[in-house]
């Protein structure tokens, strides 16, 4: 974990996505997920940063 923030997992074979924020004392206190294509919404500092997983490649 290392301190990261907004951790964002992109599984490839599975063509689905887990996105884990809100770290507490080592541990991610919000979890979402969803499948290649929807949109992501990355909390960054004050911000919301919006990533479209539609771009992502399935193999």
């Amino acid at each position: 974990m290392r301190g990261i923030p907004a951790y964002l997992i992109v599984d490839v074979l599975t063509a689905r996505w887990t996105l884990l924020t809100r770290l507490t004392d080592g541990e991610y206190q919000h979890r979402g997920s969803g499948v290649f294509g929807d949109q992501i919404e990355v909390p960054v500092a004050d911000q919301t940063l919006t990533l479209d997983s539609s771009r992502f490649m399935r193999i």
